[in-house]
């Protein structure tokens, strides 16, 4: 396992947030109870928090690979309030042809206070440090819809739409390391 201080460098700052590496102790605290991760990290949990909580399962073993932490779930902590407000992260590293994916998530009692935002061009940033990003790509459902609105706000574009058998239609989003504006 990586050591706890190492995890703890690769923190990304913005204005009102710290964005986490979520680690596998993070996870099984949460498989418990959201209170035993607001003790783990010594801070409250946001009442709404994970909205979605099927996507939060403690791995089988302890992940060694720092990539696993880097390119995985991040926890959002407002700082101030000394609280998780929401998740997000990447899908992985950067495939062969230079794309990140990243997705996010805050506890509805933090919507429209512009977190999503912030923590979208936080992870922007750190993204495209990593030479080997190029783009990022996000996904949302296929209506306007407020994360449209976060993802634009950012600087990403429409790119495509398709099928998915279980959501319906699903639009593909891009910003490009030369569009990205921190």
């Amino acid at each position: 396992m990586i050591p706890d201080q190492k995890i703890a460098n690769m923190k990304i700052h913005t204005k009102r947030l710290q964005l986490i590496p979520c680690q596998p102790s993070h996870l099984r605290a949460l498989a418990h109870a959201k209170a035993e991760l607001g003790k783990i990290l010594g801070i409250k949990i946001a009442e709404g928090w994970p909205q979605f909580p099927h996507a939060y399962k403690p791995p089988a073993a302890d992940i060694a690979d720092t990539k696993a932490y880097v390119w995985g779930t991040l926890l959002f902590i407002d700082v101030a309030a000394a609280m998780l407000i929401g998740s997000g992260g990447f899908k992985g590293g950067p495939d062969p042809e230079g794309s990140v994916e990243l997705g996010y998530e805050i506890a509805p009692e933090f919507w429209n206070q512009g977190y999503a935002s912030e923590a979208v061009q936080g992870m922007l940033r750190f993204a495209f440090a990593n030479n080997n990003v190029h783009h990022v790509i996000a996904h949302t459902l296929g209506e306007e819809n407020a994360s449209n609105k976060v993802l634009r706000k950012n600087g990403f574009k429409f790119t495509s739409e398709s099928r998915d058998p279980n959501h319906g239609t699903i639009w593909r989003w891009q910003i490009t390391k030369s569009g990205f504006s921190p």
